[in-house]
């Protein structure tokens, strides 16, 4: 994975572009670190992204680049639009010259769908990755089947340790929640149609899926996944550097990619950020 800086000198568009059209929902990066809002694309997401700025240049509203790329424009398609439009161009006087270079350029990438533009940053990129030191492996991986968590929802960025708020709230009301199991989960979903690393999180308990659900809680359904498990151990205060170790330096050099909900996972070994205290992060992967 790459991330958004990276990925805009790959692709020749800035930071600020990337981060509009995830908010218009038509490129979102595949990854957001929720404690630094750091985001991560994937190199197959070039040919995504030359396409809509093909489609910009063209002319067309993001509307309707939206649509066109619902349709699956095939290369071949877009290739014939944009010769259509080049021999428009060049009815033009020299006024329209710097605009018709333009989507002949962005007619070569994507050709070659960024391929030789990006090789030799992306193999420097790769080396550094390589070697920087992995302050965090996963002690394993793991495959859970589908099931629900009950409990509180929280939306927002933590700023102010609001989440552990909501975990003393939901502790004074744990009798309330037909517990399945003796394991608490914080799950996540980071919002990446937001700015900022916004996220959701839903503190509970697992329960079975007739379980009646109490007025002001939620239940999530955690779909069926295999997860890298990562331990963090000991205070809260060593946990921001636990989440950059993974979000940032694991994830990147790891070669898999996210895919659902990441969860924390508290068992008996949870001693409330005491020196001896461990809990389980959950991320989930593929290849």
């Amino acid at each position: 994975m790459l991330k958004i800086g990276d990925f805009a000198r790959i692709a020749n568009v800035s930071v600020k572009t990337l981060r509009y059209y995830a908010s218009e929902g038509l490129l979102v990066p595949v990854m957001v670190n929720r404690y630094n809002g750091y985001r991560y694309y994937t190199e197959e997401q070039l040919g995504t992204l030359n396409r809509i700025l093909a489609l910009k240049e063209m002319g067309f509203s993001l509307d309707q680049v939206r649509m066109m790329l619902t349709e699956a424009l095939t290369p071949g398609e877009l290739r014939g639009m944009l010769r259509v439009k080049r021999m428009e161009l060049q009815k033009r006087v020299n006024a329209e010259q710097e605009r018709l270079n333009r989507v002949e350029e962005r007619l070569r990438r994507i050709e070659s769908e960024g391929a030789s533009a990006c090789a030799e940053l992306l193999a420097n990129i790769r080396i550094q990755q390589q070697q920087k030191e992995l302050f965090m492996q996963p002690i394993r991986f793991e495959t859970l089947p589908a099931f629900k968590v009950m409990g509180l929802k929280y939306r927002g960025i933590n700023a102010n340790q609001e989440i552990a708020q909501m975990w003393a709230e939901l502790n004074k009301r744990i009798q309330e929640i037909p517990m399945s199991g003796d394991c608490a989960y914080g799950v996540c979903f980071v919002l990446n149609n937001t700015f900022g690393g916004e996220f959701e999180y839903v503190a509970g308990f697992k329960v079975d899926d007739s379980a009646n659900i109490p007025q002001g809680m939620v239940v999530v359904d955690v779909p069926a996944n295999r997860y890298a498990v990562f331990a963090h151990r000991g205070s809260i205060d060593t946990l921001r550097q636990t989440y950059h170790d993974i979000c940032d330096v694991w994830w990147p050099s790891s070669g898999y990619t996210p895919c659902g909900y990441d969860m924390e996972v508290y068992t008996d070994e949870w001693k409330g950020f005491s020196p001896d205290s461990v809990f389980y992060i959950y991320e989930p992967v593929k290849e």
